[in-house]
């Protein structure tokens, strides 16, 4: 039986995913940068049904090294700006799968919608797998959302594709949107695959 996320990063997340799409989508990725790395702190929710969300996973997400500078398993600090190998809050749209060239495995771009996270295709920032992320071990990213080896494939399964969702990533200071002040955020979560000037994981369009 999966916990679904703390009521305050449920709410921040709806409220921006909703923005976004115009209308509650029927899937959503959180993230909670609140909690330590060795919790499984990531959920994808099935939300077909509002009033009864469905937790499809729970699982491992990792933060990246810069937001974590003495290595303690929580991110205390985030930042936009490449090179930073920080974690970038808010709402992101999930774009094209892609084959990692560092993992040999399918990943997803990640386009950034919020001016927290507003250089996350020039950075490179993905949702991909890792083997250093596991149940009983964790690392630490360049700023992507790393999850394990199995996380993506199970997401598939279930989904068909990630693609076409949003990720919200919460964090102290995290921005929570109204639709009232982001009146022409995008109608779609479709990104087109572009090949990134910084590469947090490199690789070729599906």
């Amino acid at each position: 039986m999966f916990d679904l996320p703390p009521p305050q990063v449920l709410d921040h997340a709806l409220s921006s995913a909703v923005c976004a799409a115009g209308h509650m989508p029927e899937r959503l990725l959180i993230a909670d940068m609140h909690e330590r790395n060795s919790k499984p702190r990531l959920w994808a929710l099935d939300l077909s049904d509002p009033q009864h969300p469905q937790v499809v996973l729970q699982t491992w997400v990792e933060h990246g090294s810069g937001s974590d500078p003495k290595h303690t398993g929580y991110a205390s600090v985030f930042g936009n700006q490449p090179d930073s190998q920080m974690t970038s809050l808010g709402l992101y749209a999930v774009g094209e799968r892609y084959r990692s060239i560092q993992y040999d495995r399918w990943s997803y771009q990640l386009l950034g919608l919020d001016k927290t996270n507003s250089n996350a295709l020039v950075r490179g920032i993905a949702l991909h797998p890792s083997k250093f992320v596991t149940a009983t071990h964790q690392d630490f990213s360049e700023g992507c959302a790393a999850v394990p080896t199995d996380a993506l494939p199970k997401l598939e399964k279930a989904w068909g594709s990630v693609s076409g969702t949003y990720l919200y990533i919460d964090g102290k200071g995290a921005p929570v949107r109204t639709c009232a002040a982001y009146p022409h955020w995008p109608t779609t979560a479709s990104v087109v695959w572009q090949k990134p000037k910084n590469v947090c994981t490199a690789g070729e369009p599906s």
